[in-house]
């Protein structure tokens, strides 16, 4: 009998266990459902948000779930309509899913709370049609194709790809577009849910670093435009980034493009756009600029072409941005640029590098309301200029320009850096011209010397360097430097010092009067032959004269005594034999002047030699050095 009842207990058991299980997948299939319309009824609560589906199917066997015209609107300043004809997710996590049906919590909030508590293996859209309706009277249409989301949790996805994209541009006023096309793009390692929260209304926000993406590839974008008659192609090429993060909390769309519509409101009224407006979008921008940081990104080209009566072209090869953070970049390097005016002019360089570039000035300076007004109403300080200049340093490499195709500039290396602290003045400013060439025009009367010597082109080096110490309140003119590889080389140094160039800023009027106080502390320069040109331009001259190179020489010995004296005075013992021996064999001499006494007022200084050369020896002493 107790063997009986045990069977029939056990029978019982395996009956309940079947049917559970046969009941169990409409069961919860019912219940995805339900959760999936207690969402939209839950996101719908916002005023500015509007969610709908037609259909959805939920298998529990194959766990795959299938969203039938899914439709996401957003009515906020950033306003936005999307369209999902078909959507299929795949690889549910069934156990989570039923553990989040039954635990009570409320249903998601909004799309970005829904990404994060979602998790899949695969979610597949063959069309993604979004609208841009953000500005007014301005609808932006994009396409997406083939969007494939892979190991979708908490937010994150392994991967997200899209095939193709197209957008249409909205028609400026006076240029229309073509659809702008996109190969296919891949992201690894993407936050959804971090991507959604910068652009929805109101999303929790951070403001530490995160990772936007670990890696994102991209065939060519090509966009295609129509100017009256005139034709314009933009062609980027391939584009490989390695990871880029965001500070979330810098990033509002909502403030930006509330401020860009107030601004295209009251253009199309014909009305002044309001000012604060004009202020919002600088300051979202530069928030936005400073809230990104970016290990690398290259781009295969950068190609545009305009048609037209005057055609032209621009090429760019490889583009490579390195380390940017906090307003600063460490370097872009981009290879075989080309500018052409077709038949007219073109400019051509190997290489261009903008290296150690800091921005936050700059920024800051945008973000600074009085700032601008002070600029509209031209009050503005050289001081405050020079602080909202960026730092930074530029090479360029084998610069050619030419014109009706003929070189007119050949530059080995052309290089200009300014640098400095953070928020204050610049330190340093420097320029040079590395191995430059430049035709010597036939038709220009002021070139007839240099056509003399048979010099049909020039070449040389040019420099500038200037330094400032704010320690020591010296300004240096470290280097001047004009080098002419035919001719000589003239290269001249200065130094002042009690200038304080802090003044700039809070005063240009005190600034000019501290300049009073200023004295001088040495100046140099220095003269080099180069290939024999010096002798040559002394032959030159004394072939005018109708004498020979040494009877011009002893001319210019005795004179040479005669103004050593008269100006240089005690200093002339020490000046002369440089000097006669360069007359003689003029290969370099270098001529250095220090004041006689440690603080040497500049004013004074200048008043003296104003009133006449005589007055040289009382202040100033003098060396000189020749080769």
């Amino acid at each position: 009998m107790a063997k009986k009842a045990l069977l029939i207990g056990a029978g019982m058991v395996a009956l309940l266990g079947i049917g559970t299980f046969l009941a169990a997948p409409p069961i919860i299939e019912s219940c995805v459902n339900s959760a999936l319309d207690a969402a939209l009824l839950q996101a719908n609560q916002h005023e500015s948000v509007k969610v709908s589906r037609k259909t959805s199917r939920f298998d529990l066997w194959s766990r795959r779930l299938e969203i039938d015209d899914l439709v996401y609107e957003q009515a906020s300043a950033y306003a936005a309509k999307v369209v999902v004809p078909k959507l299929t997710i795949e690889g549910i996590n069934v156990l989570a899913l039923t553990a989040e049906i039954f635990s009570g919590q409320p249903a998601p909030v909004d799309a970005v709370d829904a990404v994060r508590r979602f998790s899949a293996a695969r979610v597949y859209a063959p069309t993604i049609e979004v609208e841009d309706r953000s500005l007014p009277g301005e609808v932006g249409k994009s396409t997406y194709r083939e969007t494939i989301i892979t190991d979708l949790k908490n937010g994150i996805a392994a991967s997200l790809s899209i095939a193709s994209a197209e957008t249409q541009v909205p028609p400026d006023e006076n240029i229309t577009f073509e659809p702008m096309t996109f190969g296919s793009m891949r992201y690894e390692g993407i936050d959804i849910g971090l991507n959604l929260a910068l652009l929805a209304p109101n999303a929790p926000r951070g403001d530490e670093m995160r990772p936007l993406f670990r890696s994102f590839t991209s065939e060519p974008i090509i966009m295609k435009g129509k100017a009256g008659d005139v034709a314009l192609t933009l062609e980027i090429g391939g584009m490989t980034s390695d990871e880029m993060r965001v500070r979330p909390s810098a990033f509002d769309a909502e403030r930006m493009m509330s401020a860009v519509s107030a601004i295209e409101s009251a253009e199309a009224r014909g009305e002044t756009p309001p000012e604060d407006a004009t202020h919002q979008v600088l300051t979202a921008v530069t928030d936005a600029l400073l809230g990104v940081e970016m290990d690398r990104l290259a781009i295969d080209s950068f190609k545009m072409t305009v048609g037209g009566d005057q055609p032209g072209d621009v090429d760019l090869g490889p583009i490579t941005i390195q380390g940017l953070k906090d307003g600063a970049l460490l370097m872009l390097d981009m290879r075989d640029l080309h500018f052409e005016a077709r038949g007219r002019r073109s400019l051509k360089a190997s290489r261009y590098q903008l290296k150690n570039a800091d921005f936050s000035g700059t920024l800051a300076f945008l973000r600074d309301k009085d700032m601008l007004n002070a600029i509209a109403e031209k009050q503005i300080s050289p001081g405050d200029i020079l602080r909202m200049l960026p730092r930074f340093e530029v090479v360029l490499e084998g610069l050619v320009q030419q014109e009706n195709g003929d070189a007119v500039l050949e530059v080995a290396q052309q290089s200009l850096a300014l640098t400095g602290p953070r928020g204050g003045l610049p330190s340093r400013f420097a320029f040079a011209m590395e191995g430059f060439s430049v035709p010597v025009p036939a038709d220009d009367p002021r070139m007839d010397i240099l056509k003399d010597f048979g010099i049909e082109t020039l070449r040389g080096r040019l420099a500038y360097i200037m330094s400032y110490d704010d320690s020591a309140s010296a300004l240096k003119i470290d280097s001047v430097t004009a080098d002419l590889d035919q001719l000589a080389a003239l290269e001249g140094k200065l130094t002042l010092g009690k200038i304080d160039m802090t003044k700039l800023i809070d005063s240009p009027e005190a600034f000019a009067e501290s300049l009073g106080e200023a004295t001088f502390t040495k100046a140099q320069v220095k003269i080099s032959d180069r290939n024999g040109g010096i002798t040559r331009l002394m032959e030159k001259t004394a072939e005018e004269r109708g004498g020979d190179l040494q009877t011009l020489k002893d001319e210019l010995v005795v004179k040479a005594q005669v103004m050593g004296v008269l100006f240089l005075g005690g200093s002339a013992v020490e000046v002369m034999p440089a000097l006669l021996k360069f007359i003689e064999d003029p290969k370099s001499i270098t001529v250095t002047a220090r004041p006689k006494n440690d603080a040497q007022p500049a004013a004074e200084l200048y008043r003296s030699l104003h009133e006449g050369p005589q007055n040289i020896p009382n202040l100033l002493d003098f060396e000189a050095v020749a080769e």
